[in-house]
């Protein structure tokens, strides 16, 4: 009986060194999971070809229209700008004269066509003197300044540079700065005039009415001038496009090098030190 207990007691202790083995094998390594979450916010690009202008119904030869442009960056990425201004004028309206002529001693009227709707006008004209004269005289910002090729860039700092093109009949406009975040661009355009030597297309006009003795009726002559491009029953537009791209040296080479709509090829080099300014 003594014996048989013993066994027992051993088999008991296997048992329970076996519960502890298994219990054992139940334990977890100490362990983590990590992660990091990175937030990149990016830049607000939004800029603006802002203009103050109200257009005329009957603009008149000398009268000064305001038409301010500038450039808005209203986000906060630095820009550089580039523009062209091109412009048009069309006759809108056939052009009528009323003349004059004696029927039967009687003064007779009679409609005369002058000139045509859709006539495209010159942009410039010669004047009586033999000057070419241009039609919109445009009064540009006191820091717009013509192109030189014997200034070097840096003389341009900070100011709209413009040269005119006469093929394309276009003024190109490169800025020679940055346009900060929330800043504005000096501005571009002030004011437009029509040239107070434009005439109209029918000038001096001239009826005389005497009497005839031989033939004891009234008689009516009269007379008048023409000129080929009259500016009355016209719209005259002025197209202004900007480009504007983030300051960086690869955007400029991307977006600007090269680019003969916005930059002509005598711009080059202005480009090219536009193109040190950024980043």
């Amino acid at each position: 009986m003594r014996r048989n207990y013993r066994k027992a007691r051993q088999i008991v202790s296997l048992g329970a060194l076996a519960v502890v083995l298994i219990i054992g094998g139940t334990l977890a390594y100490f362990n983590q999971d990590l992660s990091a979450s990175n937030v990149f916010l990016t830049g607000k690009y939004d800029t603006d070809l802002h203009e103050e202008f109200k257009p005329p119904g009957d603009w008149q030869p000398g009268v000064e229209i305001p038409k301010k442009v500038d450039i808005k960056n209203k986000g906060n990425v630095d820009v550089v700008a580039v523009a062209r201004m091109t412009e048009n004028c069309v006759r809108k309206e056939d052009v009528f004269i009323t003349t004059y002529e004696t029927v039967d001693g009687r003064k007779t009227e009679r409609q005369e066509k002058i000139a045509s709707k859709g006539d495209v006008l010159p942009l410039q004209f010669e004047d009586s003197d033999g000057t070419q004269q241009e039609f919109a005289l445009k009064n540009f910002g006191s820091d717009v300044v013509p192109y030189a090729e014997a200034k070097s860039p840096e003389e341009y700092r900070n100011k709209w540079v413009y040269t005119y093109d006469e093929n394309s009949k276009a003024y190109y406009f490169i800025y020679m700065g940055l346009i900060e975040g929330g800043n504005t661009s000096p501005g571009l355009l002030e004011s437009v005039t029509m040239n107070p030597r434009a005439q109209a297309t029918v000038t001096h006009t001239k009826l005389v009415s005497d009497y005839d003795k031989e033939n004891k009726k009234d008689r009516y002559t009269f007379s008048y001038d023409t000129n080929s491009f009259g500016y009355d029953s016209a719209e005259y537009r002025l197209n202004i496009t900007a480009k504007t791209v983030q300051a960086t040296k690869d955007a400029v080479d991307e977006v600007l090098t090269g680019n003969r709509e916005m930059v002509p090829e005598n711009f080059d080099k202005l480009a090219a030190s536009l193109k040190e300014m950024c980043r």
